[in-house]
């Protein structure tokens, strides 16, 4: 953030979209790397752990 130029508007927006952009792909990154985790017996495991299991995950599975 402190790269961006504050005295130009455009330029100021653009690199706030780079920003974005790059959070996206983290982002997706991310929810593919859990989803490749919960895979097999790591995600059995991980359902049986109630500190892993999501909010929308009925109690006893591994969320999909």
């Amino acid at each position: 953030m402190d790269g961006l130029d504050t005295d130009d508007q455009a330029e100021f927006a653009d690199g706030l979209k780079d920003i974005a952009a790059e959070l996206d792909k983290l982002g997706k990154s991310g929810s593919d790397a859990l989803s490749t985790l919960e895979e097999g017996e790591v995600g059995e495991a991980m359902s049986r752990q109630e500190s892993c299991r999501t909010a929308s995950a009925p109690a006893g599975t591994a969320g999909g």
